[in-house]
């Protein structure tokens, strides 16, 4: 008795089919994963190094990072930085983050944390360097790990 009526050329099919698939899913895995980048407290400081570096390596990537909002007395109305405080010695830290372009920047108070969605450009602030354009931004509460550390050498 027969059941099925399998040939040669339905195998051939099914395995086109399968390798069709399995192709679409590692592209969907590029698409999704390698262009966006997330940061969090064990590797913010090695991006910001990393894309300091050699910022068109970054170019139209996703970000979404959370910090606190930091402006300089030299940035223009739509800037701030996303900020984390790295800390460099026993008593010590610094502020570090990325610097940030968003028309609504000034209903955002300095000090306030905040979630924020962006791309990755390249712009100047004292030389070439990575700027990110914000697509979404929100409040957030204080985190409990509010410090970063040193990137990794």
């Amino acid at each position: 008795m027969k059941i099925f009526n399998i040939t040669k050329q339905n195998i051939l099919y099914i395995l086109l089919a399968i390798l069709l698939i399995a192709l679409l899913c590692l592209i969907a895995l590029k698409c999704f994963s390698a262009d966006t980048v997330i940061m969090n407290t064990e590797n913010f400081t090695t991006i910001l190094k990393e894309s300091h570096e050699d910022p068109y390596s970054f170019l139209n990537k996703k970000i979404i990072s959370n910090g606190y909002i930091f402006r300089a007395q030299d940035f223009k109305e739509n800037q701030f930085v996303v900020a984390r405080d790295m800390l460099v010695g026993n008593h010590e830290s610094r502020i570090v983050g990325f610097l940030y372009e968003y028309d609504d920047a000034m209903n955002f108070e300095s000090n306030e944390w905040v979630q924020v969605e962006g791309i990755f450009t390249v712009g100047d602030y004292h030389g070439a360097m990575p700027i990110i354009k914000v697509n979404h931004i929100k409040r957030i509460n204080t985190p409990n790990d509010i410090f970063v550390l040193p990137p990794e050498r």
